[in-house]
């Protein structure tokens, strides 16, 4: 699985209105059982932020992904600012995303077989 797998999961998910983004609302969205993924930022400032994050996942046995950077994440949900280039002005972090459901495409069968051998 790619980052970019991962990306096209998000962006796929935010198009049909099924991804929630920042903590409050991931939370709330795991803890209800709707969610299906998780993304989290792994250089999040609080480890508090992690930890709740992490311990409701597991306890909702809800798939958590860990990426590198809170910048990257908040570029893939589309908060970023691009120019005509294709350049990132201006970087807009995102701690962690929930996602209600993986879509069946290429990319999701990707993350969807990186959870089964990976969450085992």
């Amino acid at each position: 699985m790619e980052q970019t797998d991962i990306q096209a999961c998000i962006s796929s998910a935010k198009a049909r209105r099924e991804a929630v983004l920042g903590l409050k609302e991931t939370v709330r969205l795991v803890a209800s059982g709707s969610a299906e993924l998780v993304i989290l930022a792994s250089d999040v400032n609080s480890a508090e932020y992690k930890s709740l994050v992490t311990a409701i996942s597991k306890e909702a046995k809800t798939a958590l992904i860990n990426v590198d950077s809170k910048e990257i994440l908040g570029t893939w949900c589309g908060l970023s600012k691009i120019d005509e280039e294709g350049e990132v002005v201006k970087a807009r972090p995102c701690g962690c995303v929930g996602l209600k459901s993986i879509p069946n495409n290429d990319a999701g069968n990707k993350v969807k077989a990186f959870i089964q051998t990976n969450q085992a």
